[in-house]
């Protein structure tokens, strides 16, 4: 069994305009010492998914379940689930200078997280919060302990909320954009401490980023989301050069290619914008940006199954899709797959949307190297 287990997870928000449904139908698990990242566009519902797990949605209207080390954490009691955060499952959020309070220093809050679930003196928590410090990299934490958040650099902030979020060696870690806002070397620095610290405490690790350089570097297992429901879900490799969702391939298309392949090259984005969770199209959600929408994809909307076609898949391959399960990669022969379905289908989705914003060219597009040993 699964350290965590998520089955067809849902949340919705009543607002003024309607209800949102942020999530729909979510399902994944994750195992210990695994890494499991969570892809796709802001307003995916990435975000939601994982803080509605440990009671962080106010006001939400959420059903299924999500199972760690069997306990269901959406039907627990308040008083089990505070008890669970922070000490059996920590979280990095997104803006580490709004979630570290401003008005009490990075050292008391540290030492906060342990007195609220451990019986333990200032003066030891004091030290340890030293210990933290110095584990994810901070100079001189003797001194910095004593400093606000504003005093310290993003990326420093960063690494607070790090220390902060494993200083209770928790079983599971969370980290939602972890990255963000920081420079390609201190985010470098930020994706190694987190390696290190989860093969020290063998926990498990998800990772939600928009950041498929971030994916290559630590995934384990790849789950992309669209409009709130997942899309496509594989191991890495599979995902970088074996991908089945036009959305994934078009996000992959997105991203910058290092220098021995940009000469000549463009970024190709994905045209459109995500869809409305109060207002979401019929079919398939992604059809309206899609390069090989069908009739069918604007009328029965893809259940996630598995891709039986690809054999190569180290994990079980899950796509939701219309288009012929061997249409995998971006390689010409898939591409022919693509253009004869939809051709097939009756329908110019190819013509008229994929020429326009390139997605649907035939050019393999290289992708970043992904270590074929599963790390």
């Amino acid at each position: 069994m699964a350290l965590l287990e998520v089955d067809d997870l849902r949340v919705s928000f009543p607002t003024e305009d309607g209800r949102l449904h942020a999530v729909q139908g979510l399902s994944f698990s994750v195992d210990p010492g695994r890494t499991l990242a969570i892809v796709g566009e802001s307003g995916s519902g990435k975000s939601v998914a994982t803080q509605t797990m440990v009671g962080l949605t106010r006001g939400a209207q959420v059903s299924g379940r999500a199972l760690f080390d069997g306990a269901d954490l959406l039907t627990l009691p308040q008083e089990q689930l505070r008890r669970l955060r922070g000490e059996a499952i920590g979280f990095v959020f997104q803006d580490p200078l709004t979630s570290l309070h401003p008005q009490y220093t990075v050292g008391w809050q540290l030492a906060e997280v342990m007195r609220a679930h451990e019986t333990i003196a200032r003066g030891p928590a004091r030290a340890r919060a030293i210990e933290l410090l110095t584990q994810v990299g901070i100079p001189r934490p003797e001194k910095r302990i004593d400093d606000f958040p504003h005093q310290f650099s993003g990326g420093m902030r960063q690494r607070a909320m790090i220390a902060m979020a494993v200083a209770l060696n928790p079983r599971l870690l969370v980290a939602d954009e972890p990255t963000t806002a920081l420079d390609v070397t201190v985010q470098a620095q930020v994706l190694e401490l987190m390696k290190r610290l989860q093969a020290d405490y063998s926990a498990a690790l998800i990772i939600i980023t928009h950041d498929l350089g971030v994916v290559a570097d630590m995934a384990d297992e790849v789950l992309v989301m669209y409009g709130g429901r997942a899309v496509e879900v594989a191991d890495r490799r599979t995902l970088y050069y074996r991908q089945h969702h036009p959305y994934t391939k078009g996000l992959l298309a997105s991203v910058p290619l290092s220098a021995a392949h940009t000469e000549g090259s463009r970024l190709i984005p994905i045209a459109g914008q995500p869809p409305s969770l109060l207002r979401p199209p019929p079919g398939c959600s992604f059809h309206p940006r899609c390069p090989y929408a069908m009739d069918v994809c604007t009328r029965e909307r893809p259940p996630l199954e598995p891709v039986s076609g690809d054999l190569e898949a180290t994990s079980e391959h899950t796509s939701a899709c219309h288009l012929p399960e061997d249409a995998l990669g971006s390689s010409a022969a898939a591409e022919d797959l693509r253009r004869a379905a939809v051709a097939a289908a009756g329908d110019t989705g190819f013509a008229t949307v994929g020429a326009a914003v390139g997605v649907g060219s035939a050019e393999e597009v290289p992708a970043p190297d992904v270590a074929g040993d599963g790390r």
